[in-house]
């Protein structure tokens, strides 16, 4: 019964509105393209917030945040984290990146935009990445076999379209983001 009633609702829509046909134009998101000028507004930025006297550590500071999580720091995401004695959350993240480079960039687009020098400080300072744990607990066998040595630094969930990220990690990254949405639709069938 229900079924005929939408289908009637339907067929009324579509009898008002007629064989209307319109050109339909799809825009390709570009990705965010970021400086050298941006990244050291953003540190600068950071320093000041974090009242850190060297930008360049405050910097590194930032990029280890990222690593750990604050990639997703967002209105209604908690994320918060310490380093250094300096406590670091998700509005001190924002503020700085929004004021060094727009208020359009988001922490993620940051992160894939210094991807690299994340991996090298969080090698340096032995910070794994934020998806560590999901990939090895989902695909225990398959994080195994990756021989890479710093692979836990390449483990963060916005690295995975990073082609200096090595192909196997990239693989296990992007499919660790698909489990995420097989997972919330089986949770939503039930």
């Amino acid at each position: 019964m229900t079924d005929e009633k939408s289908q009637s609702k339907q067929n009324e829509i579509i009898s008002s509105l007629g064989e209307i046909k319109v050109k339909v134009t799809t825009q390709k998101k570009e990705k965010t393209k970021l400086t050298k000028e941006n990244f050291n507004n953003t540190c600068k930025t950071f320093s000041d917030i974090m009242k850190v006297n060297d930008p360049k550590k405050a910097g590194v500071m930032l990029l280890l945040a990222l690593q750990m999580g604050g990639v997703a720091a967002r209105k209604g995401n908690r994320f918060s984290t310490e380093i250094d004695e300096k406590k670091i959350d998700q509005e001190d993240i924002l503020l700085a990146i929004h004021t060094g480079c727009s208020k359009d960039t988001t922490p993620r687009a940051f992160a894939r935009n210094f991807a690299n020098e994340i991996q090298y400080y969080s090698s340096l300072n032995n910070v794994p990445g934020n998806i560590i744990k999901k990939i090895e607990s989902l695909f225990p066998e398959e994080w195994k076999s990756v021989s890479d040595e710093n692979k836990i630094f390449w483990a963060s969930d916005f690295q995975g379209s990073n082609e200096s990220c090595p192909e196997e990690i990239r693989n296990l990254i992007n499919k660790q983001y698909q489990s995420q949405f097989s997972a919330s639709a089986e949770k939503k069938k039930k």
